[in-house]
């Protein structure tokens, strides 16, 4: 099997109009969205949810994945600010930016942030990472902490605090082809009585480090046998977290249709 089994995003909730189709190209074939007559959006062919502002289908086609996505009590709530999610197709597979979970070694030349703890944990089908730190090159005596926890393969939730502001994240992949995947990067804040300016300079600096990222992943070469660094973190034990995901246990390796 090329591509994991669980919950993906495929559109966005208000790209499926009333009496309309919405077809849309995901997992090497195409999937037509559509709302039925009580207005859910449906998919198919496939077990469909709507959450967050999006509209998520179960792979394998006819399935229903053993685990939810979480619905974000921050989505639609007057004390934060819009939810802003965008979509960007990227050269790369699933398995690269799930990565990122324990990727310790990257964070201070790509994004010039200083940990004091990090830390990561496997649970079931959940992938946490928990980092605390200060010092960053950019803010030198700014705090932050995260909590940044995948739900599944390809559904993951930050939850940021960051210069006296909550912020959450939303980092959804699915894959379109082999290839390439569409990437689902949502932000919001907590509103704040600074200034307009101030919240879009802040999700503004969110946004460019997850772009830091997205350069990243398109230039990855991907190895069986990694060469460890010091200081890298636990990648062979997410690597096995994340293997649970495919019917045979075993998330297939090396390029093209073995990933």
């Amino acid at each position: 099997m090329i591509y994991p089994r669980g919950w993906f995003v495929v559109a966005m909730s208000d790209e499926v109009l009333p009496g309309a189709h919405h077809d849309v190209r995901y997992f090497g074939g195409p999937i037509r969205l559509q709302r039925d007559d009580a207005g859910t959006a449906c998919a198919e062919g496939f077990e469909t949810r709507e959450c967050n502002g999006c509209v998520l289908v179960g792979y394998p086609a006819g399935s229903t994945p053993d685990y939810e996505v979480p619905v974000l009590p921050e989505h639609d709530n007057a004390a934060w600010e819009p939810f802003s999610i965008e979509r960007m197709r990227i050269a790369t597979q699933s398995r690269e930016i799930v990565e990122n979970v324990a990727d310790r070694a990257h964070f201070v030349p790509v994004h010039g942030t200083h940990f004091e703890t990090f830390a990561t944990a496997f649970d079931g089908h959940l992938a946490t990472q928990r980092t605390t730190g200060g010092g960053s090159d950019k803010y030198p005596t700014s705090k932050f902490t995260t909590e940044a926890t995948y739900h599944g393969p390809s559904f993951q939730v930050t939850r940021m605090h960051a210069r006296g502001i909550g912020s959450v994240l939303l980092n959804a992949h699915t894959m379109v082809d082999e290839h390439a995947l569409d990437l689902y990067f949502g932000v919001t804040i907590e509103r704040t009585p600074r200034s307009q300016r101030f919240v879009n300079a802040y999700v503004d600096d969110i946004r460019t480090g997850f772009g830091q990222d997205v350069a990243i992943w398109e230039h990855k070469r991907w190895r069986d046998r990694p060469l460890l660094c010091d200081g890298d973190g636990p990648i062979m034990k997410l690597r096995k977290w994340y293997a649970q995901f495919y019917e045979d246990a075993e998330a297939p390796q090396g390029p093209g249709g073995r990933q």
